[in-house]
């Protein structure tokens, strides 16, 4: 192969990836998060735009609002604003379940999910947080940018 094939190959290899963007708090949407659940496949990109102050924190799904133990992403409390966003590369097809950390936002049903499947659903988290006394932030942004 030469350079050139070789060079469109990851061209086209790079191509397949695409952006998915989530709204966060935007006006008008009945969910916090919309859309609340999508699909994305391994090497998608998967875009937080904040309209209003919020976080994202990827959840264990047996422990609503509380972080995930191992891997997972933090965005921080972010402001609104047009260029306020948080991205997520996506490892593989696995289940992840997100709410915001703010205080009351997770057990008012600020939540959603990447990938859902098996015998999880996002209004099976969404029933389990509002059982919540509160949610867990953690200490420090991670997992994103």
């Amino acid at each position: 192969l030469s350079v050139g094939t070789l060079a469109v190959f990851g061209l086209a290899v790079g191509a397949s990836a695409e952006i998915i963007k989530v709204e966060v708090g935007k006006s008008g949407s009945k969910t916090i998060f919309d859309p609340e659940s999508i699909k994305a496949n391994q090497g998608d990109v998967v875009e937080f735009h904040f309209n209003s102050q919020h976080s994202v924190v990827a959840g264990d799904f047996e422990k609503a609002c509380t972080p995930v133990t191992a891997g997972g992403f933090y965005s921080g409390t972010l402001p609104s604003g047009d260029k306020t966003t948080f991205s997520i590369t996506i490892n593989n097809t696995q289940p992840i379940f997100l709410y915001c950390s703010l205080p009351g936002h997770c057990q008012a049903g600020a939540v959603g999910v990447i990938n859902t499947g098996g015998d999880h659903t996002v209004d099976e988290y969404k029933a389990a947080a509002a059982k919540t006394g509160s949610s867990e932030e953690p200490k420090s942004v991670f997992g994103g940018s």
